[in-house]
């Protein structure tokens, strides 16, 4: 089974934000958290980079596995003018789990 992180495939076993953000506040290093909870390197930046910037509702989608991180992070990373006004009708987000870790999304 991959690691959390890897690829951004949505994970089945999450790895719930606030254990990270603990071991960063007992003074763990990213290296050493991503070893001791088995997840990526860059699985516990790119948490760890929502937390510090207030991403609540993205860090929860997250741990819901409703989006992977890597989606969550270019939302955050999404500057204003790069951000559409919302439509009327929801968006849906459709993930594929190829090798490519492709991304659709329909209106």
């Amino acid at each position: 089974m991959p690691r959390p992180g890897s690829c951004g495939v949505v994970m089945r076993f999450r790895v719930p934000h606030r254990e990270i953000d603990s071991l960063k506040s007992r003074g763990y290093n990213t290296t050493e958290i991503a070893k001791k909870i088995d997840v990526t390197k860059s699985y516990v930046v790119g948490t760890a980079h929502l937390l510090k910037n207030g991403e609540e509702r993205l860090l929860h989608a997250v741990d819901k596995g409703r989006i992977p991180l890597s989606v969550a992070m270019q939302i955050a990373n999404a500057d204003e003018d790069g951000v559409s006004k919302p439509s009327a009708r929801p968006m849906r987000i459709r993930l594929s789990a190829a090798a490519n870790c492709s991304l659709s999304v329909a209106s």
